[in-house]
């Protein structure tokens, strides 16, 4: 019923205010479109200053004669068998663009059968639809099979949404959370959308009026969002088998829809006018509207496809009960060129594969971490460094281990859920766990220093007990250096101390890794990994140590740089170091790089193309021999890609300098860095004059 206004209605009647709406539309009357009229002195930017700055629902855009020519939505206007293909296509693609980190508003929303749910429910139609007489436009096409796709669709967004809000994934910052007020279904049961989809499904199966290719066509776009929403459900660390097999049909659906593709509707086919992309200006919404522009089919496939290879690298992770692998993987994701950021969904999906909230892995207590620590990084049970701890403690109180586990506990779990945050977030919280890491270092290298060895037949596990949260510590380091370069973070005069300080820590790493392998047993998985990471580190300690004596030539002043550098490494000097007793092992050194910089200019025998080619040459001694360490698991093959990654790099690079004194010569602008193309090290023009970023 419409709402008249009344006297009663106006704001403040009883202040004897009076409506001026008449007035402004008998001033109005004889302007035109787009015209507006200025005071003098008083702008359009005066005008706007005087409302909240940024408040998007200010914001609404123009509504064009276009859009106000546009019939009003039907959610009952007949539609093509061909059409609602196009409509349930579009509709995955505008869910794609949700979980790239888009809003909801400016994504699934614009579907406008979202809205009228209740317009096209066959159990609310009292009889059916006299408009629709044509056999090849039937109604249960929109009532049955296409009101299926959109609780389908509404539902899998609940079930992302719930995983999304448990935290591991940040607000705003990796999705939107804002519903805009809009029911996703959340009190209806998954089971009930899968059933009204198999009702779909079977209608289609019967239906003599549908074509054979459209039928088709169609089954696989309605199986397939009932295996995706099956997915979204079913928790891959229970049953990896039927997970498994769920992604299997959910894949070969998939291709289904990959070879039935549907025509674009025509202009003013009423499949067009099933999307509204600015319809978040009628919401409740406090995201600024923006048209987002859909990507061609082949690319949302593309969206799709990698979102299945992330639900089965999860369900892969789900078997390996070995915190290392876990470790090894997320440290190769963040590097790989060749593989994606994951959706925001899978990352937060694998952070509670990993740990809900009660067990790691579905299955394991946190003291399991804590045995598996140590054990894969020594090699040796905790429960016998415990004993042999005990043994050997020379005061009257009890060792205290408990502060070992407790430190160990909040620090892995945080630690191995990170790997799939994105990469700024995860660089911030690698800079702000080394502290943590360090404290964990003092704990056991007092408790070592308190231990009497004299009649210990065999010390050497316990002496390196300290060097287990160093080595991790120091895996930290290094990757926080790097990452500055992937993303773009060091400003032209900073990539000589980052290269330099990256060689520092691999040096330092390279050495703990030669106390180790010394005294690790050498049919251990724990021996294999350290091996492959000693021949590994080497290799980039040379590449690092390359990239700093080709940035010699690099002017800058030394007292605005080491302003900069202060500023760019204040995570090594956090005040929190002075309430540690134990000094933090290789820290930023400014005096010790201007030496190392010093000493580097007049070193006649420095060959940065040399040590490329070494770095080459260990490279390729792994890949040949298929050498991938022990505990990356399954996914030894694309720790060998990443290792061919960097024998190319190498390739490229060797067209540096062959000595010092050549290098007043080399063109530095052939030099740029492109995290497409690695995300440490540049390319390396062929010629001079090619384009690129200078240094």
């Amino acid at each position: 019923m419409a709402h008249y206004l009344t006297d009663l209605d106006l704001p403040g009647q009883d202040m004897e205010f009076v409506d001026v709406t008449e007035l402004f539309a008998q001033a109005s009357s004889e302007m035109g479109r787009d015209e507006m009229i200025f005071m003098q002195g008083f702008t359009l930017q005066d005008a706007m200053s005087a409302f909240e700055i940024g408040e998007p629902r200010l914001d609404t855009g123009l509504i064009t004669e276009e859009e106000e020519s546009a019939p009003l939505f039907d959610p009952l206007a007949p539609l093509l068998p061909e059409e609602l293909c196009w409509i349930l296509d579009e509709i995955i693609a505008y869910e794609m663009q949700w979980h790239a980190g888009n809003p909801l508003s400016n994504t699934v929303y614009t579907l406008n059968y979202v809205h009228h749910l209740a317009k096209f429910d066959p159990d609310s139609l009292a009889f059916p639809d006299m408009r629709i007489s044509d056999v090849s436009r039937p109604l249960e096409l929109i009532t049955v099979v296409l009101r299926a796709g959109v609780i389908g669709l509404l539902k899998s967004c609940d079930l992302c949404w719930r995983e999304l809000s448990k935290g591991g994934m940040q607000e705003t910052e990796d999705w939107h959370a804002e519903k805009c007020d809009i029911s996703l279904l959340e009190g209806l049961p998954a089971k009930f959308v899968l059933g009204k989809l198999e009702d779909a499904s079977l209608w289609l199966s019967s239906s003599p009026t549908v074509p054979q290719i459209w039928k088709e066509a169609l089954q696989s776009r309605v199986q397939f969002r009932r295996t995706f929403l099956q997915l979204l459900e079913a928790n891959a660390s229970r049953d990896v088998n039927a997970f498994r097999a769920l992604l299997d049909v959910a894949r070969l659906h998939l291709n289904n829809i990959k070879v039935h593709l549907p025509p674009e509707p025509a202009e003013r086919s009423l499949a067009r006018f099933a999307f509204d992309p600015l319809v978040a200006r009628k919401l409740n919404s406090f995201v600024p509207i923006r048209k987002i522009d859909i990507p061609l089919r082949e690319e949302t496939w593309t969206m799709v496809e990698a979102m299945l290879d992330g639900w089965h690298e999860m369900s892969l992770l789900s078997e390996a009960h070995e915190i290392s692998t876990w470790d090894n993987l997320g440290h190769l994701r963040l590097w790989s060129v060749e593989r994606p950021l994951q959706v925001s969904y899978i990352r937060s999906s694998t952070q509670s594969t990993f740990y809900d909230g009660i067990l790691v892995l579905d299955s394991h207590s946190l003291s399991w971490m804590v045995e598996r620590f140590f054990f894969e990084t020594l090699g040796v049970t905790y429960g016998s460094l415990a004993t042999s701890i005990k043994d050997c403690w020379i005061h009257s109180e009890t060792a205290p281990l408990f502060r070992v586990e407790r430190t160990l506990y909040q620090l892995i779990t945080p630690h191995i859920r990170s790997h799939w945050y994105n990469p700024p977030r995860k660089r911030r919280h690698f800079m702000k766990s080394l502290v943590d890491w360090h404290r964990l270092f003092d704990i056991l290298y007092r408790i070592v220093d308190d231990l009497d060895t004299s009649e210990l037949e065999d010390d050497r596990f316990i002496l390196q007990l300290p060097n287990c949260a160093l080595l991790w510590r120091l895996n930290l380091m290094r990757d926080i250096i790097l990452s500055g370069f992937q993303l773009d973070l060091y400003a032209r005069e900073e990539r000589p101390f980052a290269y330099w300080y990256a060689a520092e820590i691999v040096d330092t790493h390279l050495r703990l890794l030669d106390e180790f392998i010394q005294l690790i047993p050498q049919d251990s998985i724990a021996y294999q990994e350290m091996k492959f990471q000693h021949w590994y580190l080497t290799a980039v300690g040379a590449m690092c140590e390359a990239m700093f004596a080709v940035s010699v030539r690099i002017s800058f002043s030394w007292d605005h740089l080491k302003q900069t550098l202060a500023r760019r490494y204040k995570w090594a000097f956090r005040p929190e170091y002075e309430e540690i007793e134990t000094p933090p092992v290789c820290q930023p050194d400014f005096h010790r790089f201007r030496q190392a910089y010093s000493r580097l200019k007049s070193d006649k025998y420095v060959s940065p193309r040399g040590s490329f080619e070494l770095a080459q040459t260990i490279l390729r001694g792994i890949a040949e021999r298929e050498f991938v360490g022990g505990w990356i698991g399954v996914w030894g093959h694309d720790r060998l890609q990443f290792i061919n990654h960097l024998i190319f790099v190498c390739e490229d690079l060797r067209g540096l300098p062959e000595r010092m004194s050549e290098l007043p010569s080399f063109d530095l602008k052939r030099l740029t860095w492109d995290p497409q193309h690695h995300p440490w090290f540049p390319r390396l023009a062929q010629s001079e004059g090619s384009g690129g970023t200078s240094t």
